[in-house]
């Protein structure tokens, strides 16, 4: 989080602040607060949140914040709450159940208010980014299959495919849009990526990239290492999530527009990230706040984002949770050697154990043909000279 005192809603709450301050109120139930002029984010979202008439919201986001105030005084990973990131969020997501004991059910409360907060804040520009937006919830009650998060809004593919081409097809964002939508992968992990965890099978391919061992015989295959850890590439970037390392096949039109982008993308890099930042000093990666800007403006350019409810909006993380239900309900159990779907699509997620990647891995041959006939097409086609 970041504080941007120039922005359009800092008056209303100038205006909220000084009304409090003349008839010398207390906010309850927090009281006095530790926050700037003691009237700040917190208790305005709340008091929307009241006007609403959402008090069991209130009541989540007050015990949240108390909680993020014990989080800065008994860890050294902030000093103020205003401090927090990406990975300061997930720290304190992690926090709350190993040092706090809270369940998980109520972590996921905590996580999910802080979130519709943030997402709040983002749509009108008072804070940089959302940091809550990468954290996962640990639960999934809504959920049939025991991992699908079907409880985000709903978007007909359709409408996804008229907005990216709405948008155009020939751009970073699309891009990275395409690829989170086409393969589950975070939006940390995507910016994880360096031109080693790519092979794609063309002359562009070869001229642009130098395959990882684990891909270099598996043509069109993108490697996501689970072993990533927050600042092992940029300090600015947050670490894989996931539990094992996971070989996702790509198919022609992810082929397609990642080819172009080689050839487009800033160039003169001393280092190799894939997704790379063109604001910042020559060979950085983009950073997840930098991808998490790049996908949230393009969701509000083209209507997809404007809700108080982070559930209600497209986000990068809105992105997996399509790919996951697409690939579930597109996926035929004949296409696995008597593999389940659940378990089919669970090691592609990389969020399983070595039990499931086992028998995943076992049939790696014909499941790369499951995967690429049923990842979601988007109808892209694209003319690529000399690939």
């Amino acid at each position: 989080m970041s504080w941007n005192s120039n922005r359009d809603i800092e008056e209303e709450m100038q205006n909220e602040r000084q009304l409090r301050q003349a008839d010398q109120q207390t906010w309850e139930p927090w009281g006095p607060l530790d926050w700037p002029d003691d009237y700040g984010v917190f208790e305005f979202y709340a008091d929307r949140l009241k006007s609403q008439s959402k008090y069991s919201g209130v009541r989540i986001l007050g015990a949240a914040r108390t909680a993020l105030l014990r989080f800065r005084d008994e860890t050294n990973i902030i000093d103020d709450i205003t401090d927090l990131g990406s990975y300061q969020a997930e720290k304190f997501a992690d926090w709350l159940i190993d040092e706090r004991g809270v369940s998980k059910q109520t972590r996921d409360k905590y996580i999910s208010k802080l979130n519709e907060m943030g997402e709040f804040y983002s749509k009108h520009d008072h804070f940089n980014g959302n940091p809550f937006s990468d954290v996962e919830k640990t639960t999934s009650s809504n959920s049939s299959t025991g991992f699908l998060e079907n409880n985000r809004v709903e978007v007909p593919k359709s409408t996804i495919i008229n907005k990216i081409r709405d948008y155009g097809i020939k751009n970073t964002t699309t891009v990275m849009i395409v690829t989170l939508a086409k393969t589950g992968i975070r939006l940390s992990e995507l910016c994880n990526l360096t031109d080693k965890d790519l092979n794609i099978d063309n002359s562009v391919g070869r001229k642009f990239l130098d395959p990882r061992p684990e891909i270099e015989d598996k043509p069109d295959t993108l490697y996501v290492d689970s072993n990533i850890e927050k600042g092992a590439i940029s300090n600015d970037t947050n670490g894989n999530k996931r539990k094992v390392d996971t070989e996702i096949p790509i198919d022609s039109e992810l082929k397609q527009l990642l080819t172009w982008y080689l050839i487009a993308r800033p160039a003169n890099f001393s280092s190799d990230p894939l997704f790379r930042s063109n604001r910042t000093e020559m060979g950085s990666q983009l950073t997840t706040n930098a991808g998490c800007s790049h996908i949230i403006s393009w969701s509000k350019e083209v209507g997809l984002h404007g809700n108080d409810d982070q559930m209600d909006n497209v986000t990068a993380h809105w992105f997996r949770s399509f790919f996951t239900t697409k690939m579930f309900m597109n996926t035929n159990v004949e296409e696995l050697n008597g593999m389940s779907i659940e378990k089919f699509v669970k090691g592609l997620r990389g969020d399983v154990g070595d039990d499931v990647l086992d028998e995943y891995l076992q049939g790696s041959g014909d499941y790369r043909d499951a995967v690429v006939s049923n990842t979601p097409k988007f109808g892209i086609q694209l003319r690529i000279e000399n690939q």
